[in-house]
């Protein structure tokens, strides 16, 4: 089966500076590169039958509700749907991890965030979690079911063997 595609184009290659301290747009860059990795990823992986980028805002877009660190509700929508192996996942892509284990993930929802889509996933009977990019193994990794910030925990799982 062909898979049918709407992820959007990104805006830039780049992967943020080379140790030196980085300014926005290079954080942006190692943002958007996880999203593409993870496209890519998707586009050559038999095991994924179809992908759909979610958008960022508006009703039209699956989002899930959290409450920030002041108790105002937000929305949170994650990055992709897509089916594998004809079961549904809800996946977020987040800033990867440098060589040395750190993480680049500037959203400090993402706990937060991985908790509300873990509830949402478990109640609707669907898979999904967040996917990085780990510098080192330079492999796409997943977390399912317990978030750490730490590449090293139990909690990440390396994507291809996940999903063959």
């Amino acid at each position: 089966m062909s898979k049918a595609r709407a992820a959007q184009s990104g805006q830039s290659d780049g992967a943020g500076g080379s140790g030196e301290r980085r300014g926005r747009e290079d954080i942006f860059c190692c943002f958007r590169l996880s999203e593409r990795q993870f496209e890519k990823f998707c586009e050559t992986c038999v095991a994924v039958d179809w992908i759909y980028k979610n958008g960022d805002k508006g009703d039209e877009y699956l989002s899930v509700v959290y409450n920030d660190n002041s108790g105002a509700q937000k929305l949170f929508y994650p990055d992709y749907v897509l089916s594998v192996r004809g079961e549904t996942w809800i996946v977020e892509t987040k800033g990867g991890f440098t060589r040395g284990g750190k993480s680049e993930d500037i959203d400090i929802f993402s706990p937060k965030k991985f908790e509300v889509l873990k509830a949402y996933l478990d109640k609707h009977g669907l898979k999904g979690g967040f996917v990085r990019y780990d510098k080192q193994s330079e492999e796409l990794c997943v977390c399912i079911d317990n978030y750490s910030d730490d590449i090293r925990s139990d909690g990440w799982e390396i994507l291809k063997e996940l999903w063959g």
